[in-house]
């Protein structure tokens, strides 16, 4: 946490904002927020002046670049800024709560990319490719190969039963339930 205080916008954090405030800590101690912040204070000047004004303020992903151990880097933030009140009613302070969420974005972002990549790999892999989920055999992917094979069928988010009913009993439906149940898999080779 960190308590910017007065018309001067004075700075002070707990021990917990360490990590935050990085080499920043001791010195912003009784500096101003503006100086404190000087990277990023375009992106947290408007958030300041709502709470000032009276306004809290509750972000779940505010993103910042931030000089860190002498280098800009991206940083990302739950936050919540209040306003705290003198005794006469009026806004004296701001009251700024912080987590910091750049670890679980960065690894989000990490996460997309290669889904994102693979998906693209099993796109174009030209062998006709399905991906199905759950005891329900649910279609979550199909790549082209595959909609050309089944004449362009509409089949993401369908049960295989429900996607291909002119296939009942032929066997396929079992065989799918006895892959999933046994985690063996089966492979077929010129299969009608």
């Amino acid at each position: 946490m960190f308590l910017v205080w007065g018309p001067e916008m004075v700075w002070l954090h707990n021990d917990a904002f360490i990590p935050i405030a990085a080499n920043r800590h001791p010195s912003a101690l009784g500096r101003t927020a503006p100086s404190v912040c000087a990277e990023a204070w375009t992106d947290l000047e408007p958030l300041f002046k709502k709470v000032f004004a009276g306004e809290s303020v509750q972000l779940d992903d505010l993103a910042l670049q931030l000089e860190r151990y002498g280098k800009v880097q991206e940083a990302h933030f739950t936050i919540t800024y209040v306003p705290v009140r003198g005794i006469g009613g009026e806004v004296e302070g701001l009251l700024g709560i912080c987590s910091e969420t750049t670890e679980a974005v960065l690894s989000r972002r990490t996460r997309e990319s290669e889904a994102s990549r693979l998906a693209e790999l099993f796109r174009q892999t030209p062998s006709f490719m399905a991906q199905l989920s759950g005891p329900e055999h649910r279609f979550a992917f199909a790549n082209e190969s595959y909609h050309r094979l089944t004449g362009h069928r509409d089949v993401i988010g369908k049960t295989a039963r429900e996607a291909f009913p002119d296939i009942e009993g032929q066997g396929f439906f079992e065989l799918l339930d006895q892959v999933y149940t046994s985690g063996i898999a089966h492979k077929g080779d010129g299969v009608p």
